[in-house]
């Protein structure tokens, strides 16, 4: 499978080609420690989503930026890594179809409860 990573300062989430993900904020400090891990499914629509927000990043070489990158995007699978860093207050326009999808979906957990729905993340569940 593919793995996609979006790492903007503290937080990072992972959404693997299976429809697979997992969030994390860890201290700004400490960043060994993580104060929010959360993991579920995308549902279909979601997925289809992300692949097409992918695929408008196009080669992800074209956007090295600065010197402090405060964001990355990588995509790994079997034949190696390709990464873009950047600067998370200015994300790069190829890229802000991704950026605009964990937004969106991590502003939705943080609203999230036990009784909480979502079309686009399923079998939420605090990691």
């Amino acid at each position: 499978g593919v793995r996609h990573t979006w790492r903007t300062n503290e937080r990072s989430l992972i959404v693997h080609s299976s429809g697979q993900w997992r969030t994390q904020l860890r201290d700004a400090t400490e960043k060994w420690r993580v104060i929010e891990s959360w993991r579920g499914e995308l549902s279909p629509s979601a997925m289809a989503e992300w692949k097409a927000a992918v695929t408008s990043a196009g080669e992800l070489d074209e956007y090295v930026a600065g010197n402090e990158p405060t964001g990355s995007f990588e995509i790994e699978d079997l034949e190696g890594i390709e990464k873009a860093w950047f600067d998370a207050s200015d994300v790069p326009a190829p890229l802000k179809p991704l950026g605009a999808l964990v937004e969106r979906w991590v502003g939705e957990l943080a609203r999230w409860n036990d009784a909480g729905t979502s079309t686009a993340l399923l079998r939420v569940r605090r990691a």
